[in-house]
């Protein structure tokens, strides 16, 4: 170690209102309902690591989306409500858990994030192709 930080994970919500002032703000174009995005040191921006590269940012598997928390999406292994990228001899996890559907537009969730190590995880970044959804409709 060297005492400098070597990734920032950085995850936003909201809805479109909220997200859009955020994409104002910090010029990241955050989309809802959940957003993920890894970056290499400490700044945040839209090139991250868990991303497509032939598509915007905002269309990978870093996004969930509101299929991707109910029934039959949440069980999809690409773009269900638990995710795994394996890159730079890692393996990173998202998922959800304990969801909670409210009114229309409310979700009540636990969000998790787990990283461990993986030697066979070499590519310098995840889903650069984006995986084709398992169960029909429940990808991009």
């Amino acid at each position: 170690t060297t005492g400098q930080i070597a990734y920032t994970l950085t995850c936003r919500g909201g809805t479109e209102v909220v997200l859009d002032r955020l994409t104002d703000e910090i010029g990241v174009n955050y989309i809802g309902p959940w957003m993920c995005i890894l970056n290499e040191g400490a700044e945040e921006t839209e090139a991250g690591l868990i991303g497509p590269r032939e598509l915007p940012v905002w269309m990978g598997r870093n996004v969930f989306t509101r299929k991707a928390l109910e029934r039959p999406c949440m069980d999809d292994p690409y773009y269900g409500r638990k995710r795994e990228f394996a890159l730079r001899g890692m393996k990173l996890e998202l998922g959800f858990e304990q969801v909670e559907r409210g009114k229309p537009l409310t979700v009540a969730a636990v969000f998790h994030v787990r990283v461990r190590r993986d030697p066979s995880a070499t590519s310098q970044i995840a889903d650069a192709k984006l995986p084709k959804a398992e169960i029909v409709g429940c990808g991009w």
